[in-house]
């Protein structure tokens, strides 16, 4: 038998052969930064129309990177968003249920030529509550869609993960 000091030697003494082996080691989790996608390239973005094709733009730009060249994939948004009232009445409260939806297109083009490589529609919703006092009710609203929008967007950055390494462009 070994005592728990020799035990222990022997474990740190593992660790310390195996350590050099697992340097060599990447992982490149999908939640991750840009460089942990692995796209040192990016993509080339269209201007921004409103304050949720900006929002996209930006989550995009962070977490793929940008590419200022011509030969970039350039990626276009269109992004909107339409509030609707949930619920039929309000009896007893003076809170009403309303949700934002936020409905984007995403159309990926490549080359000079601006070939279409990919083109998809997506939209999402997020509730939110008007109490009547105009101010505090637009705020909701465009906060509700804001978080809609960023939701979109981490659909799109793995829509387009997915196609980069489809080889689509």
């Amino acid at each position: 038998m070994s005592s728990p000091d020799n035990q222990m030697r022997r474990r740190v003494l593992a660790a310390i052969l195996v350590l050099p082996l697992l340097v060599g080691c990447s992982f490149a989790p999908l939640y991750g930064g840009t460089d942990a996608v692995g796209f040192g390239a990016g993509f080339a973005y269209a201007e921004p129309t409103n304050r949720l094709e900006q929002i996209i733009y930006q989550e995009l730009a962070f977490r793929l990177g940008t590419n200022k060249s011509a030969d970039a994939p350039r990626v276009k948004i269109n992004a909107s968003q339409s509030d609707r009232r949930i619920g039929r009445t309000s009896a007893g409260s003076v809170l009403s249920a309303h949700e934002a939806v936020v409905s984007a297109s995403l159309i990926v083009t490549r080359g000079a030529d601006g070939q279409q490589a990919l083109s998809i529609t997506r939209f999402t919703s997020t509730g939110f509550e008007q109490s009547g006092q105009v101010a505090a009710d637009r705020a909701a609203s465009e906060t509700a869609g804001e978080k809609a929008a960023r939701a979109l967007a981490d659909t799109f950055r793995l829509i387009l993960v997915a196609a980069s390494r489809n080889g689509e462009f």
